[in-house]
């Protein structure tokens, strides 16, 4: 297990953080969480990175292409762009935790943000467009703005056409925006050709398809046979929207003919079909041809539809993703019903021929997922694909979700009901020719072709092209499969506690666990070492109060609902064990509504558990027996702040009744041995009631202790010893203290905190004392730091949170809300150098001792499995693992393992190439020594 280091894990997201979301082609995911840039590797479904710099709410993130050639010089590196809603845009080095840039126009906010992939000139372009008509052009390497051209209207969004360069798209509040002269070298001259769709036909009566082309937002009734491609004709020439141009000063165009843009959620060109540009409405989708200025395909949503709210459109294949409001995915396919030809007047046009007219593009629905229940907190955001293979997607929710669903195809014999449907274009496989064989011909010429069995991980591979005639072709049917789903915490979070801190009886087993509870009920279990969400438990059904853990693996939880009138509740008090899930109830079914609980805490050596209540006496229990010890009389104190001795150490205890130990017979010293298994020095480190042998009971359990304060400051001590509660010393108030809210307890060290922000440090051994005001107001949490001699105290005020060192009595660090952090909600130490916050953003917080680095490089976080990723690897071993598996010409039989560098310098290079190696998709090392296997003998 790696040493804890500095990581944020994330919450909920805000509104502003809906299109700040990228798959990029380097296989990783990066998204915004409030103002945190989020990593996450969708393979392990892990948050890998998590990336803290802004200052306000992030609505742009970005990964560079790097479509270029790489060498020791510029080796493969993880390069990231994010922008918030402040107008700062900051350029990452992702695995390395820094930012290499960061620029701003002013504190203008950003509407969108792309690189520029297209071009040889530089691969550190980018440009991002600022409201409401600005266009910048910056170099990401300098932070240096090369131009900006300023627009006449209002711009919202913008694309890159990947067939042109020069050619971009703008999406306006009431127009579209075509550049034809985009260029990196130099400022646009032109201002744009202005674009209005308008429906150049009225309604007509009569039926139609579909998924006709029609008027915006209009139905249609259902044809068959002839009538139904009659009637798609009909509406071709009846309806058609065209878009018309307007120069210079335009007047307006009429509402009825007008479709209006202000409706508009997407625009983006069609990466599979040149000149055609996607338009994203809630109930329809529009394609439109820029050549012939005309809308030719219309995806009609029905009329019982969840509407569209994203439309991603893949590159190997002409295939729409298109993402519902109810969190549904569908494929919409091009629907081939006839053979392609060219219009007489556009040669290669891509729309289909029926007689003598053009029929216009259709898609069909050809796949969908389940819809999901939503509600306030779990709202659809976005959706992102995987660039490379274009069959896996990511869809993230409001709540910090992630689901990933995976695409796949199915013998059409074999499909569902639902797909197993005749279709007017069945979708075939490219075929695979399973052969462990590869022949090459002894010349060759373009296209390369041989027998090599391809394996089926892209989306090209899935399903064959339009003109596919391979003989080996087959019909499929697609279907959606959720391969993984990442949770992150459930907001808003109200308490932290962190288990038992490691020793060295238990460094073998421990795991840095984080128990949080929530308002819902729940509590999560959290590995802190690995950032990931280990274990859910709804306990309750209201706002769970407090935590405590009992052992490395079992903790109490406690909750009640808000007071009524009369200030009392029903109480719930449960022991849960994680590894089996096995909940019981401490204190019983209490059916009597009774004052709530105000405190929970539970003795060092796990064998008591001391309950208190608002305006009401306290309890002791037993866990090992789960039994009442004793509740305080009506006229006892009213408890404030409480905690217990650490000095009850099982060598302490042990040393005290060794005399008392040795004089009893065997089946005591059996007894004893299973007493030294506390649950902070056993090995399997379950519940103390589980620990500890039921003969136990009869014996006499380890005395201990703990204090208490009252409404006056006067400070009371009490001891435990097996069913025995006695009362010891009291100890008269401070005059210089308030009323105190809570005591930490180590050593010989006690510290108590009042609420005007007052510490008094009491040094039990040379019996003295000493006041030191903090001047920050009530402090409602004091926790010392574990490990011994660390006397680091974490102190938790109404504005902040403080760490002093109550050995030398002198400030560390400070940290001041909402300044600096979001409010927080509760603070906790992880390590022993590792202070935890919990922050009002929903998010957890993991920070150096100084609560100023919040991320660190990938390289020291642990993982669910070993990640494959050229990117994480130094340069050098990035490009030797390169030209390992591109060809071998030193050997005769190809291998993937590499064996070959002897030197003891690159002994390291060679472990990470082969641990890459080994982690390769089974289906892509098969190909890979078969194809390569015969590259090398020739």
């Amino acid at each position: 297990m790696k040493l804890l280091c500095p990581r944020v894990i994330t919450g909920s997201l805000t509104a502003l953080n809906k299109g700040a979301v990228d798959w990029g082609f380097q296989g990783l995911i990066a998204y915004g969480c409030e103002n945190i840039v989020v990593i996450v590797e969708p393979k392990i479904v892990q948050v890998i990175q998590a990336l803290e710099k802004h200052r306000c709410a992030v609505v742009k993130v970005k990964w560079a292409k790097e479509n270029y050639c790489h060498d020791l010089a510029s080796s493969y590196n993880l390069r990231l762009a994010s922008a918030d809603v402040a107008g700062h845009i900051f350029v990452w080095d992702v695995a390395a935790a820094v930012t290499t840039a960061m620029f701003s126009d002013g504190n203008r906010p950003i509407q969108d943000m792309e690189w520029l992939s297209l071009q040889d000139t530089s691969h550190d372009l980018l440009a991002v467009l600022h409201p409401p008509h600005s266009l910048v052009l910056w170099n990401a390497d300098t932070g240096t703005k090369i131009w900006k051209k300023t627009y006449t209207e209002s711009l919202l969004s913008f694309s890159f056409d990947p067939f042109d360069a020069a050619n971009v798209a703008f999406l306006g509040q009431d127009c579209l925006l075509l550049v034809g002269d985009f260029s990196c070298h130099k400022l646009p001259s032109s201002k744009g050709r202005k674009f209005y769709i308008s429906n150049s036909g009225g309604n007509i009566s009569g039926s139609g398809s579909s998924s006709s082309l029609g008027g915006h937002g209009s139905s249609f009734s259902g044809a068959t046979g002839v009538d139904k491609r009659t009637g798609t004709r009909q509406t071709l020439r009846s309806k058609v929207k065209s878009l018309v141009m307007q120069e210079g000063k335009h007047s307006r165009i009429e509402d009825g003919s007008n479709i209006m843009l202000t409706d508009c959620l997407q625009l983006g060109y069609h990466p599979a079909w040149r000149h055609c540009l996607i338009l994203v409405y809630p109930r329809e989708v529009l394609l439109v041809d820029l050549q012939i200025k005309q809308t030719v395909g219309i995806i009609p949503l029905e009329r019982t539809g969840s509407p569209f709210v994203q439309v991603y459109a893949c590159r190997q294949r002409d295939m729409l993703i298109c993402l519902h409001e109810n969190g549904s995915i569908t494929v919409r396919m091009r629907k081939l019903c006839c053979s392609p030809a060219p219009t007489p007047n556009e040669p290669g046009s891509p729309y289909m021929t029926v007689g003598d007219s053009n029929v216009d593009v259709m898609y069909e629905l050809r796949c969908q997922s389940d819809p999901m229940r939503l509600n306030k907190q779990a709202r659809i955001y976005s959706i992102s694909a995987c660039p490379v293979t274009e069959n896996k997607f990511s869809l993230l929710l409001g709540d910090s979700r992630i689901l990933f669903w995976e695409l796949r195809t199915v013998e059409l014999a074999f499909a569902p009901h639902a797909y197993n449907q005749p279709v007017m274009s069945p979708l075939h496989t490219p075929g695979e020719n399973i052969t462990d064989q590869c022949t090459i011909p002894d010349s060759w010429t373009f296209p390369y072709r041989n027998n090599i069995s391809t394996p089926k991980m892209v989306l090209s591979d899935m399903i064959g092209s339009i003109d596919s005639k391979v003989k080996s072709e087959h019909e499929v049917a697609f279907k959606f499969l959720l391969v993984g789903l990442l949770s992150g915490v459930a907001s808003p979070i109200v308490v932290l506690r962190m288990c038992p801190p490691l020793t060295t009886k238990n460094w073998n087993i421990y795991k840095a666990l984080l128990a949080v509870g929530t308002t819902c009920g729940s509590v999560q279990i959290f590995n802190l070492a690995t950032g990931a969400l280990w274990k859910e438990f709804n306990l309750h059904s209201c706002s769970v109060r407090g935590l405590e853990w009992v052992s490395l693996t079992g903790f109490l939880s406690y909750a009640y609902p808000t007071p009524g009138t009369n200030g009392l509740v029903k109480n719930e008090l449960l022991l849960i064990d994680i590894n089996t899930g096995r909940t019981r109830q401490l204190r019983g079914n209490r059916t009597a509504e009774e004052p709530p609980i105000e405190l929970v805490r539970v003795s060092y050596l796990k064998q008591y558990v001391v309950v208190t209540f608002k305006d009401c006496p306290m309890e002791i229990w037993d866990l090992r027996s789960f039994t009442l010890l004793r509740q305080m009389p009506p006229n006892f104190p009213i408890v404030t702040s409480l905690e217990w001795s650490p000095s009850a150490t099982v060598k302490n205890l042990k040393r005290r009744h060794a005399s008392q130990e040795s004089a009893k017979g065997s089946s005591d010293s059996t007894v004893a041995s299973a007493r030294e298994q506390t649950p902070e020095h056993t090995a399997q480190g379950s519940p103390a009631v589980e620990l500890v042998d039921r003969q136990e009971n009869k014996a006499a359990a380890l005395k201990e202790h703990f204090v208490f304060t009252d409404n006056e400051g006067q400070l009371y001590h009490f001891f435990v010893e097996g069913s025995t509660v006695r009362e010891g010393s009291k100890i008269p108030p401070d005059g210089n203290m308030g009323l105190i809210t809570c005591i930490a307890w180590k050593g010989d060290t006690m510290v108590l905190a009042d609420m005007d922000g007052n510490l008094s440090i009491w040094d039990l051994k040379a019996r003295i004392s000493k006041a030191v005001p903090t001047h920050r107001g009530w402090i409602k949490k004091i926790r010392f730091a574990p490990g011994r001699g660390n006397m680091k105290l974490l102190i938790l005020y109404g504005d902040g949170v403080d760490i002093w060192d109550a050995k030398e009595v002198e400030l560390v660090s400070s940290i001041k809300t909402p300044k600096d952090l979001p409010k927080l909600q509760d603070v906790e130490w992880a390590a022993s150098d590792r202070p935890l916050l919990a922050t009002d953003d929903g998010c957890i917080r993991v920070l150096d001792m100084k609560m100023r680095v919040s991320c660190s490089q990938i390289q020291h976080h642990d993982t669910l499995e070993v990640i494959f990723s050229p990117y994480l690897l130094p340069g050098k071993a990035s490009l030797t693992l390169q030209y390992h598996l591109q060809h071998q010409p030193w050997r005769e039989n190809y291998s993937l393992q590499m064996t070959d560098l002897t030197d003891t310098s690159e002994e390291f290079t060679q472990k990470l190439v082969n641990e890459q190696v080994d982690i390769i998709d089974r289906r892509a090392r098969r190909a890979f020594i078969i194809a390569l296997s015969a590259f090398c003998k020739r």
